[in-house]
């Protein structure tokens, strides 16, 4: 499977204030044709990417690269540094399986990635 990379620059981001939802899209909005609707409800078709996934960041430059979940560690494909997962498990069976950050980590965590952020244009 051919490695994906998304620059932060080609995200578009919406927001309806009205329904409280953030609706992002990489590239320019456009149609749906990958859906259908099932007993009065949309769902998107599967087949094409179906399976579990893992998602990669270079934290040089915040490329991210969407994988199968057993695909082996990639490369930036930017800056050839090493990637790290995304996705971790924080509750399984019921039971959190690891300690939560606290709300000043995850504040600095965020500052740090923003700090890595191209200037907007």
């Amino acid at each position: 499977m051919e490695k994906v990379a998304i620059s932060l620059e080609k995200i578009n981001l919406d927001y309806d204030e009205e329904a409280d939802v953030l609706y992002l899209s990489f590239g320019e909005p456009r149609e749906a044709k990958d859906s259908v609707e099932v007993e009065g409800r949309f769902a998107a078709k599967r087949g094409k990417l179906s399976g579990k996934k893992q998602v990669w960041r270079c934290p040089a430059c915040l490329v991210d690269v969407v994988l199968p979940f057993l695909a082996p560690e990639p490369e930036c494909p930017r800056c050839r540094r090493k990637m790290v997962s995304m996705l971790k498990p924080l509750v399984k069976n019921g039971e959190i399986t690891s300690d939560l950050p606290k709300a000043s980590e995850i504040r600095e965590y965020v500052l740090e990635q923003i700090g890595k952020m191209p200037p907007s244009t």
